[in-house]
């Protein structure tokens, strides 16, 4: 009997839970993640079982109007972000392959993003991607909770944003506004944080007290004008530079300021703190002890930077495109510098020793070199400078990591083990490598002159390698042009062959730039 209403009781249960709200609507409602669908103008993607994301617009949409809710196959949907976007040239350069030519930065200008649907397929007819439209006025709810990355990137047309009134906590994401036509930006209550480059060139910033994080490049070289609410205690803008509201990190400047006394309450200046700016000259406090990363890149009107006595590391690019930069005074404690921290820095004058451990890029690149000035102390045992080539020692290994600038004849000396750096020139004739040289990873480049390998096993050549002949327009017009010849010992052609690669033997051997003969 007992076991008869067990089993009656459990048929009744099973009932029961098909009749109870959700339960039986929730593989119906899992089946609608990942889902895209077009209602009006605008195109949605589903990422979750109650929330979508926007990630189109109509092609010829001029106000991209965003509701709060949206339904869909008669279910309703919360609208909670703008979707993020990807950077089309992601990864084509990081730290590591930095070459000399460009360093692993976006621009606060534009970028070109793209937006790549989860299930593969194309936009639908009349739609597309946010990130490029041709809009002019976007109309947000209050519903959001980000603006992805990249979203609005190249909407040149785009003049007005119009947020609600608050957010309960919304996050403006790298990038999101680059490339567009806004000129004035009051971001909302409830905004908790903008992200890297977020703003791109808009002149005039508003920010909230909500706002916790703003990222490095909010306030660049094209902000005019930045107001931050009073009840904001996270930030706060001084004399155009903006600190964190305690003053102890420098998070980024406005395009009016040449000359910058950073607080003496600073301990950390931001990465891209100055990148791209005006500044002329940067007095620093003695409480600082690292340039970070991109600090001070292709600030060309900088002339000096000061008060670096307290320093222990120069972080990658920090001083990248600084041409105008003659002196960063003496760097007693300075440990580290690392890879593309000087490249371009050629009025530069830089003091080095022992104590620094340098990257064998940080004054030059593998494609291109405009060299800093280089003193060293009498004696240092670990760089020194031999036929005008900056030659540092690591255990058994001698490597060449900078040139003198426009020299006609570059000799390496025996025993240089390795050539980090591009050598050579559009005026240089004749470089010499010696038997002694084990690896190559710079370009080498000639003005119809002569290239000569003394190694009868060739160097093991880096992937930035590449040997040019030098011509120049004039040259080529009047017939003057001639191939540069490549000179390497009696017995190693095949050798060499095989070492330059595919790649090489096609410049080398077929283009006719070169006369590749042994001695």
């Amino acid at each position: 009997m007992k076991q008869q209403r067990r089993i009656i009781c459990l048929i009744l249960f099973m009932a029961l839970l098909t009749f109870l709200p959700g339960v039986g609507s929730l593989k119906s409602e899992a089946a609608s993640k990942g889902k895209y669908f077009t209602s009006g103008s605008v195109f949605y993607h589903t990422i979750s079982d109650s929330a979508v994301e926007v990630c189109g617009v109509g092609k010829k949409e001029k106000t991209l109007v965003i509701p709060g809710s949206v339904s869909y196959k008669g279910k309703e949907y919360t609208v909670v972000g703008i979707a993020n976007h990807n950077l089309l040239n992601a990864g084509t350069t990081t730290e590591m392959s930095a070459e000399g030519s460009d360093v692993d930065v976006e621009s606060m200008g534009y970028d070109w993003y793209t937006y790549a649907r989860t299930d593969g397929k194309s936009f639908p007819k009349g739609m597309r991607q946010i990130s490029g439209a041709v809009i002019e006025k976007v109309v947000l709810p209050s519903t959001l909770k980000y603006i992805g990355s990249g979203a609005f990137a190249g909407c040149d047309r785009l003049k007005e944003v119009q947020f609600a009134k608050s957010y309960r906590k919304l996050t403006v994401r790298k990038n999101a506004f680059c490339g567009t036509g806004i000129k004035s930006i009051s971001f909302p209550k409830g905004t908790y944080a903008i992200e890297e480059y977020a703003t791109g060139k808009i002149e005039n910033i508003t920010i909230p007290a909500s706002v916790k994080k703003i990222g490095p490049q909010v306030v660049n070289a094209d902000t005019k004008n930045v107001t931050i609410s009073k009840g904001n205690r996270k930030y706060k803008m001084k004399s155009g530079v903006l600190y964190t509201y305690d003053e102890k990190m420098l998070v980024g400047i406005s395009g009016k300021v040449k000359k910058v006394k950073v607080s003496g309450k600073t301990t950390k200046i931001g990465k891209y703190a100055f990148a791209w700016s005006r500044v002329e000259s940067v007095a620093l406090n003695n409480k600082i002890n690292e340039i970070p990363k991109g600090a001070f890149l292709e600030c060309s009107k900088l002339k000096n930077v000061t008060g670096t006595e307290a320093l222990i590391k120069i972080s990658y690019g920090a001083f990248k495109g600084c041409y105008g930069l003659t002196t960063i005074g003496k760097l007693p404690k300075v440990k580290t510098v690392e890879r593309a921290a000087f490249w371009d820095c050629e009025k530069l004058t830089l003091e080095i020793s022992s104590e620094m451990d340098i990257d064998d890029n940080a004054l030059g690149g593998t494609q291109v070199g405009r060299y800093a000035n280089i003193i060293i102390p009498q004696g240092d045992t670990k760089y020194t400078v031999q036929n005008g080539l900056l030659i540092k020692t690591v255990g058994d290994s001698r490597i060449v990591i900078k040139q003198d600038d426009n020299m006609n004849k570059i000799e390496i000396p025996e025993g240089v083990t390795d050539v980090a750096v591009f050598v050579g020139g559009q005026t240089c004739e004749e470089i010499v490598f010696p038997a002694s040289l084990t690896q190559q990873r710079g370009a080498v480049r000639v003005h119809m002159g002569t290239i000569i390998y003394k190694g009868l096993v060739p160097p093991q050549f880096g992937k930035d390698f590449t040997i040019e002949n030098y011509n120049n327009k004039q040259e080529k017009k009047e017939g003057k042009a001639k191939p540069a010849e490549i000179i390497i010992p009696k017995g190693s052609m095949e050798a060499y062959k095989k070492a330059f690669g595919e790649d090489l033997q096609y410049l080398i051997w077929e283009s006719g730039s070169f006369l590749v003969k042994e001695q």
